[in-house]
């Protein structure tokens, strides 16, 4: 497995990426929650991208826009914005020949529940206690407001009301495992009963004691095992090879130059003879011969070079009084270079 750190601008953002490849062209986009980062709750992603390397699967980790290593603000991100990242990433590894599953916590589920609704060649999504907003938000969409101390828009909880994120799951066609986290501080018991019954034909878990994160080193282990093995299950059987990496901003090879074959060096012609082996006779040798300097005599020889520079910085220096000898040599010079010639062809 190697692990390349790449930025590549996906949805008009510059989005840093962690790429775990195990080289077997399926991958795992890990989609963080509210206010966090690529690495997840705890480093949960760096180790659930070490278990899906076990078993041949990829992984990519990156910021949202805002989040993490990502440029922005946290105040400026918005739910469609993530749902947007996410599907532009997909697209991505989807054009270069992988097969992809997504993988979320908290909203990252949830926009990762809307980005399979939008692209349904995803293979999978495990979703890690979805935060799903049933309600509207009254207030003005740029008001601020707190969420695990940073400040974002009122709009952000908006749009994700008008995403109907559980509708979206009860249409879903893509496989989808729902762990609920019945200690989960975010989700009251109408979410997860909204939950429960939008994704009857998908896979819904209920975990005691556990909450939306902060797991014990067990804990994590768990939900890893658990996430793994579905999102191992329900990619193709096969795959064909991925093509060139996505990456872009990784430092690049300078182009080799290419090798142009060496003239090799005329050597005497020897004496023209038919397929059969037999001399030709001495008429037609006699027109191969001239067929031959005649086109040696196309190639006309050149001109010896003329130094126009340093009669020109002669001229310049001499405010023009030099001009007229340049003039005169410049035409002496090719009087003696014909002159030359014509003697050669007597």
């Amino acid at each position: 497995m190697t692990k390349t750190v790449y930025s590549k601008a996906y949805n008009g953002h510059d989005i840093p990426c962690v790429l775990q490849d195990a080289g077997q062209g399926k991958v795992v986009i890990f989609c963080h929650d509210l206010c966090g980062a690529s690495t997840g709750d705890n480093r949960f992603f760096v180790r659930a991208a070490q278990a899906l390397a076990a078993k041949g699967i990829s992984s990519l980790r990156f910021d949202q826009f805002g989040s993490g290593n990502s440029d922005g603000d946290f105040l400026q991100s918005g739910f469609y914005d993530w749902v947007k990242t996410i599907c532009a990433i997909a697209e991505d590894y989807k054009a270069h020949g992988h097969a992809v599953a997504l993988m979320g916590q908290g909203v990252g589920a949830a926009a990762a529940i809307a980005a399979a609704a939008e692209k349904p060649f995803i293979s999978s999504v495990f979703g890690c206690a979805p935060r799903l907003q049933l309600e509207d938000f009254p207030s003005p969409p740029e008001s601020p407001v707190v969420e695990k101390g940073q400040q974002l828009q009122a709009r952000f909880w908006q749009e994700a009301y008008t995403a109907r994120v559980a509708d979206k799951l009860a249409a879903l066609k893509t496989p989808v495992y729902v762990m609920q986290c019945m200690a989960d501080e975010y989700a009251d018991e109408r979410s997860r009963k909204t939950i429960a019954e939008k994704a009857a034909q998908h896979t819904v878990e209920s975990w005691e004691g556990y909450a939306q994160s902060g797991w014990t080193p067990e804990q994590a282990q768990q939900v890893i095992g658990k996430s793994a093995a579905f999102l191992a299950q329900h990619f193709p059987a096969r795959v064909q090879a991925p093509q060139a990496a996505v990456q872009q901003s990784q430092p690049q090879r300078p182009a080799q130059p290419q090798h142009r074959p060496v003239m090799q060096q005329a050597r005497p012609q020897a004496e023209p003879r038919l397929a059969s082996g037999a001399a030709v006779s001495d008429d037609v040798q006699r027109k191969l011969q001239q067929i031959i300097e005649e086109e040696r005599g196309k190639q006309k020889p050149k001109k010896p070079p003329f130094d126009y520079k340093k009669h020109m910085n002669l001229t310049i220096m001499t405010g023009g009084l030099w001009l007229p000898v340049w003039i005169a040599m410049s035409i002496h010079h090719d009087y003696r270079w014909r002159k030359e010639q014509r003697d050669k062809e007597q």
